[in-house]
């Protein structure tokens, strides 16, 4: 459980809140549930994932299209990351 304490001109407010990341199992299911097929997995810079991967980009495709190669839409990461 994280806590986080804002505040802002003169207001304290008060959160609690706790982030999970999703295994590539748990996406890759939701994916086929909702009707993507032939999900594949790459890392942040397009790479196939693996576990030492910083970013997981999935990728499904949907029934009778035909697959091809996702190009990122956003720019890679610089030094330092």
């Amino acid at each position: 459980m994280t806590r986080r304490t804002i505040v802002r001109g003169g207001q304290v407010r008060r959160m609690e809140f706790s982030v999970r990341p999703f295994t590539l199992r748990e996406l890759a299911g939701w994916l086929e549930e909702a009707g993507f097929g032939e999900v594949r997995a790459y890392g942040a810079e397009g790479e196939p994932f693996g576990l030492l991967s910083r970013r997981m980009i999935a990728v499904g495709q949907v029934a009778g299209a035909t697959a091809a190669r996702p190009t990122p839409r956003w720019p890679a990461a610089g030094p330092g990351g």
